[in-house]
């Protein structure tokens, strides 16, 4: 007899996770918002939890909260990832998605150049996720992110390469 597979409930993707990194993230996104995107304003809070992304930037007037994946959720995770992913979420504020033949994009063609321009970070970011993270990403090409693969968590308690 065939067990039925467990059915996650939303509560359990969104349910936030006390913070474990060696920044005080408030902090730095604070940083972000005064150094590099100033336009948002109002609270952002950031939190951990089990989603499908890497990271996304939940915009809901009036609430807006930027959303971490676990995986990112360690003391060896660098500066420089956070600098980059909250410039980005932030960007996503100041130039919002749109229709460009005929398609929705989330990254219009003046956001990358714009976040390359603030986030001097992005390169070294990515080589970062990539090289500590790589088996367990995923591009979504159709979605315009970076998705976490099933099976993450086998690789939480490994040291990250700096």
């Amino acid at each position: 007899m065939r067990h039925p597979r467990r059915v996650r409930a939303e509560s359990d993707l969104s349910a936030p996770f006390l913070p474990c990194v060696s920044y005080d993230l408030g902090a730095v996104l604070d940083q972000v918002r005064r150094e590099r995107v100033p336009e948002p304003k109002g609270q952002i809070p950031v939190r951990f939890v089990i989603q499908g992304s890497l990271a996304c930037l939940v915009h809901a007037p009036p609430t807006t909260e930027i959303m971490l994946h676990q995986l990112l959720n360690t003391p060896e995770t660098p500066l420089a990832v956070f600098l980059n992913i909250f410039t980005h979420a932030l960007l996503h504020l100041v130039i919002p998605a749109r229709r460009i033949r005929g398609k929705e994009k989330r990254h219009p063609p003046e956001f990358f150049p714009r976040e390359a321009a603030l986030s001097p970070e992005c390169v070294d970011s990515f080589a970062w996720l990539w090289t500590n993270f790589g088996a367990f990403l995923k591009v979504d090409r159709k979605r315009e992110g970076v998705l976490v693969k099933r099976g993450w968590q086998r690789i939480m308690p490994r040291p990250r390469i700096p």
